[in-house]
C-alpha cells in the first residue's frame, strides 16, 4: 500500500512503505513510460515493447538497451560520473563479449580536441594506463595496436605521428621515456619496418645537448662461447650502379681536438681478430 497526495499547488507526492518497492506496470505489458522536461518531451522514456530506454534528447525507439542523447545546445556534458569513494572502482564493466567490441568510441567529427583524455597529477606508483592480458594462446594479435589507416594516409608537410610521447621529466638517472622489458628468448623484441621508405630515415637519434652522455648504447654482458653479433649491419640486395650505396657512414666534424675519434674500437680480445 502506498499514499497518493494531490496537492492544490499541483504537486504529487507518493508515500510507499519502508521495505516495499513502487512498481509501474506490474502486468509486464506493452506499455511505455514517458517524463516530460521544459524541453524534452522524452526526458525519461521506456519502451515496453523492446525492453529499451532513453534519456534526453531522443524521441524514437532507443537504439539501446539505456540510450544517452542530449541537444546541441546542452552546454554540459552529456553523462558525468563523480566517484567520491577513494578504495573502489569508479567505472566497472564486466563484458562476456566474444566477437563483438566492449568500448567502441566514433569521433569522427573531432578536429582539434583529444578523443580521450586522462589526467593523473597525483600519480606516485600508479600507472595512468594499464593494459594487460593472461591470455596463452598461440594466436596472432596485438596487446596494443596504433593504425593509422586512409587510402592516401595524411600525406603532406604536417608532422602526423602515430605515437608521440613527450617526456619532461629532467634529472633523474633512472627516469626512461619508453621501456621494454621482455623476456624472449627467441623472435625480435623491436622491430622497425620501413620497407615503403625511399628519401626519408628508418631511425632518426638526436641528442644536441648531450655531453659526456651517449646517443646510442648497445651492451652484452652474455659469456656463452655461441657465434653471434652485437651489431650487424646486412645489406640483402644487390644495389650495383654508380651511386654511392654505403653500408656504415661515420660523419664527424669536430676538429680541432686531438682526443676525437671517429671510429675506435677498445678490444680485449687475446685471440681473434
Amino acid at each position: 500500500d502506498a499514499d497518493l497526495t494531490l496537492d492544490a499547488d499541483g504537486k504529487i507526492v507518493v508515500e510507499a512503505k519502508a521495505g516495499d518497492e513502487a512498481v509501474f506496470n506490474e502486468g509486464g505489458l506493452d506499455v511505455d513510460f514517458r517524463v516530460e522536461s521544459v524541453d524534452e518531451t522524452h526526458m525519461i522514456f521506456v519502451e515496453g515493447s523492446s525492453n529499451r530506454a532513453s534519456i534526453g534528447d531522443s524521441t524514437d525507439a532507443p537504439a539501446a538497451t539505456l540510450e544517452l542523447t542530449n541537444a546541441s545546445d546542452g552546454g554540459v556534458p552529456l553523462l558525468q560520473l563523480n566517484s567520491n569513494d577513494t578504495d573502489k572502482i569508479g567505472v566497472d564493466i564486466n563484458a562476456a563479449n566474444i566477437d563483438a567490441d566492449v568500448i567502441d568510441i566514433t569521433a569522427d567529427a573531432v578536429t582539434t580536441a583529444n578523443v580521450i583524455d586522462i589526467t593523473a597529477d597525483a600519480l606516485t606508483t600508479g600507472t595512468a594506463l594499464n593494459i594487460a592480458t593472461t591470455a596463452t594462446s598461440d594466436s596472432a594479435g596485438s596487446l596494443v595496436k596504433i593504425a593509422q589507416l586512409g587510402t592516401n594516409g595524411r600525406a603532406g608537410s604536417a608532422a602526423s605521428i602515430g605515437l608521440h610521447i613527450d617526456f619532461d621529466t629532467v634529472a633523474n638517472a633512472n627516469a626512461r621515456a619508453l621501456k621494454i622489458d621482455s623476456e624472449q628468448t627467441t623472435g625480435v623484441v623491436a622491430e622497425f619496418d620501413g620497407n615503403a621508405i625511399t628519401t626519408g630515415t628508418g631511425v632518426s637519434i638526436a641528442t644536441n645537448a648531450r655531453t659526456t652522455g651517449t646517443a646510442l648504447t648497445i651492451s652484452d654482458t652474455a659469456t656463452n662461447d655461441s657465434a653471434g653479433s652485437l651489431v650487424k649491419i646486412h645489406q640483402d640486395g644487390d644495389r650495383s650502379g654508380t651511386a654511392a650505396s654505403v653500408a656504415l657512414l661515420i660523419d664527424v666534424d669536430t676538429d680541432v681536438n686531438p682526443n676525437a675519434r671517429a671510429l675506435k674500437i677498445d678490444s680485449d680480445q687475446t685471440t681473434g681478430v
